[in-house]
This record gives C-alpha cells, sequence and structure tokens, in this order.
C-alpha cells in the first residue's frame, strides 16, 4: 500500500534511511492533539455507506460486490454525549505505516474532537444546516483532513466527506471490509491525463450517488438527519489534488452541486484546460505550485461563476490536511531542518478553513465577507487589509455585490 509517491517522496524518503528517532519507540509514542476548532459548535460524526449497483468493486479479499462510498458525516453537535471518534482504523494506519516512518499504535495517540453520534446541535437552523461534500486526494485518505472536517462542523456546516474506494490508501467499512489503493496507473507520460479523467468520472458518480442518499436521509421520518440538512436549494463540494477535480466536475455536471472550491484539484486534460466553470469557484494553491497551477486551470463562466485563486504562501501539496501536522512530532532532526520555512499544517488549515467558510457563506448563504475582496489594492488602500498576510487572493469576475475585478491580465 503506498501513499502518494510524487507528493511524499521529499517528506518521507530521508526519514525512511534515517535511524528512527527515539520519539518512534513502541514505549514512547508523542501525543498530538489536532487543533481546537475555534467555532461555536461541539462536533458529531455518524456514518453511512452507500452502495451503487450499477458499478462492482472488489475488497481485499477478492469478493466483489455493488461499489461502496463510505460517507462520514461531521456536523454541529451537543458537546458530551457521545463517545470519542477514534483518529482512524488500526489496518489504515497499518498501511499508513508502509511508506510513513510513524511509530506502531500512533493513531492512538492522535486526538481529534468529534463524538460519534453526539445529538445534533439545537436550534436546527430553518430549513436545515448547510451541506458541503469532501472528496479526499488520491491515496490520501479522509482521516487526513480532519482539522479542516471539524473546523467547518465546528461552524455550522455539515460536511460529508466520501472515501472513494480504491482511491484511498485504504478504505475501512464498518462491516469489516478492507478496500486498498487499487487506483489505475499510465505507462506514458501522455496518457496521464486520461487516466486520471477516468478515475474523476468515478469519483463524480460517487458524489451524486452520495448526494442521492442524504437526500433520502433527510426525507426519511424519524431517522437521525430528518430536517437537519438543507439541501434543497444546492449543496457546495470541495476537495483536495483528485478529489478537488471532482469537486469542480460534479459541478459541472450536477446542479445540485451549487458551488465548488479545490485544494491544488487541477484540469488533467489538455483539451479541457482551461475549464470554463459552471458556477463559483475557489481554488487554493501551495506557492510550491504557483508557477504550474496559477490561472492555467479554470476560467469565470461569468458574474454567476467567479473564480478565486488563493495562493498560500510556503505550502505544498501536502500542506492541504494534516499529514505534515502528524508527522512533525516523530520526523527525525534533519527533516525537521528541511521543512523549517515551510508553512505549518495548522496555519495552513486555518487559513484554508477560513477561506472555504467565507466562500460557501457568500455563493449558498448570501453572507459578505471581507475574506473574499481581491488582495490588489486601490490607490492609497492597504493590501493585507482585507486578508491573511501569507495568502495572494484574486478574482477573475466578481459576483453581484463584491468589489469589480482588479486581478492582473492573465
Amino acid at each position: 500500500m503506498r501513499l502518494k509517491e510524487a507528493v511524499l517522496a521529499s517528506l518521507v524518503a530521508p526519514a525512511l534511511c534515517a535511524p528512527e528517532p527515539a520519539a518512534a519507540q513502541a514505549d514512547s509514542i508523542v501525543l498530538v492533539a489536532l487543533p481546537a476548532p475555534w467555532g461555536e459548535h461541539a462536533i458529531g460524526m455518524r456514518v453511512l455507506v452507500v452502495e451503487d449497483s450499477s458499478r462492482t468493486a472488489a475488497d481485499s479479499d477478492g469478493a466483489s460486490g455493488p461499489r461502496p462510498v463510505l460517507v462520514r458525516v461531521w456536523y454541529p453537535a451537543r458537546s458530551g454525549s457521545g463517545r470519542p471518534k477514534a483518529y482512524m482504523d488500526s489496518a489504515l494506519a497499518e498501511a499508513w505505516r508502509s511508506t510513513l516512518p510513524v511509530p506502531a499504535g500512533f493513531e492512538r495517540r492522535v486526538a481529534p474532537h468529534a463524538e460519534v453520534d453526539a445529538p445534533w446541535a439545537d436550534p436546527t437552523p430553518e430549513g436545515g444546516w448547510p451541506v458541503l461534500l469532501f472528496s479526499h486526494g488520491r491515496s490520501f485518505p479522509v482521516e487526513n483532513y480532519q482539522i479542516a472536517l471539524e473546523q467547518l462542523a465546528s461552524q455550522g456546516w455539515v460536511v460529508a466527506a466520501l472515501s472513494h474506494v480504491g482511491e484511498e490508501a485504504l478504505t475501512a467499512l464498518p462491516d469489516g471490509r478492507l478496500f486498498p489503493f487499487s487506483g489505475p496507473r499510465w505507462e506514458a507520460p501522455g496518457e496521464r491525463g486520461e487516466v486520471l479523467m477516468g478515475v474523476v468520472d468515478e469519483l463524480v458518480l460517487d458524489a451524486s450517488r452520495a448526494l442521492d442518499a442524504l437526500e433520502r436521509e433527510a426525507a426519511e421520518s424519524g431517522g437521525p438527519f430528518e430536517g437537519r440538512l438543507a439541501i434543497e436549494d444546492g449543496v457546495g463540494y470541495f476537495g483536495h489534488s483528485l478529489g478537488g477535480a471532482a469537486a469542480v466536475w460534479t459541478m459541472q455536471r450536477d446542479r445540485r452541486v451549487r458551488a465548488a472550491a479545490s485544494w491544488e484539484g487541477q484540469v488533467y486534460r489538455d483539451q479541457d484546460r482551461p475549464l470554463t466553470v459552471r458556477g463559483p469557484l475557489l481554488y487554493l494553491v501551495g506557492s510550491a505550485n504557483r508557477r504550474d497551477l496559477s490561472w492555467s486551470h479554470f476560467r469565470s463562466g461569468g458574474a454567476e461563476a467567479p473564480v478565486y485563486e488563493a495562493v498560500i504562501r510556503g505550502a505544498w501539496h501536502a500542506s492541504f490536511g494534516e499529514l505534515l501536522h502528524v508527522y512533525r512530532a516523530y520526523g527525525p532532526r534533519e527533516w525537521q531542518e528541511r521543512h523549517r520555512r515551510e508553512i505549518t499544517a495548522e496555519r495552513a488549515n486555518q487559513i484554508s478553513a477560513d477561506l472555504l467558510d467565507a466562500f460557501f457563506g457568500a455563493h449558498l448563504l448570501g453572507r459578505a465577507s471581507d475574506l473574499l475582496r481581491p488582495d490588489t489594492p486601490e490607490e492609497g488602500e492597504d493590501t493585507r487589509r482585507w486578508n491573511y498576510p501569507e495568502v495572494d487572493l484574486s478574482a477573475s469576475a466578481a459576483p453581484s455585490g463584491a468589489p469589480a475585478d482588479r486581478s492582473p491580465e492573465r
């Protein structure tokens, strides 16, 4: 089982060759707490398994059946009434350890904040809580993104995180079935776009099936989601890497998705680039990948479909998520030295969560936010008045009521 080699090579290769640090000894595992969410709500988490009988998938024992989509729902809750959520399944933790040099049992020492099956926060907003879908990056499990998922739930969002079987390091279903990474690969560089777009097509279908299920759950009398989900007027969708591409393409194809955000999820086929988006898009890019990704993959579809691009200085592909937050506790001194100039994963996730909340709040709820104002100042204005100092934000078109486009020519 391998995580994304190209992304993680500079992270893990030196550590694989180095002596195991003292913190990685079985009798001395460092406690790693996820950053505390700053929203007003406690966080609950519930699990759904959706099966798509039109497609099949084989588990680790070779048994084939309807393709499952594991949907874990983070939501605003009342504190103290559920059981603490474990960080990740032990089988998944072992799959991570095959590439990432962390100690055995580390997952028992990482502390998230969600409570399983906790009662919903009261009162439920009229029409239900606003809903976001989330998709992980290729071979990165959903568990790698809990900082952002918890933060958004604490701020009043329901976040339905999708596990795409065959595209996580390992997907462990509640019934015990395991689905290892089995994503298709390409023989020649020119095949990459078509192969990855084929995967994106499957992820888009997963998302639509998950939305179908959430609509059913919201309407089920007496069920845990009855009256809780604001789906009728549309949802938002965000994702990382390949999951970010899936979020954008789902918005293009499923009109229930009204706005999308992508953490470095690009347009993989040359003939699709740049993609004219059907709805509002927030594109988050680490400065390490700015040259390859900035303003080359997406373009606005007009005033009702603006594209915001936020470049986060000091970030790279793995900064989106908490892998670096967890590994920093175990990485050897040489690794710590090499990565000292990067933005911390905690800070990258703080910035991302605030931008996601502002973006979806504006385009799903009609809530104004200065965080979405482009960074290019009018004469005499403070460049950083509306933004994090680490962020360069520009917009290709302005939504109704927002400042006019002041981004540079592209």
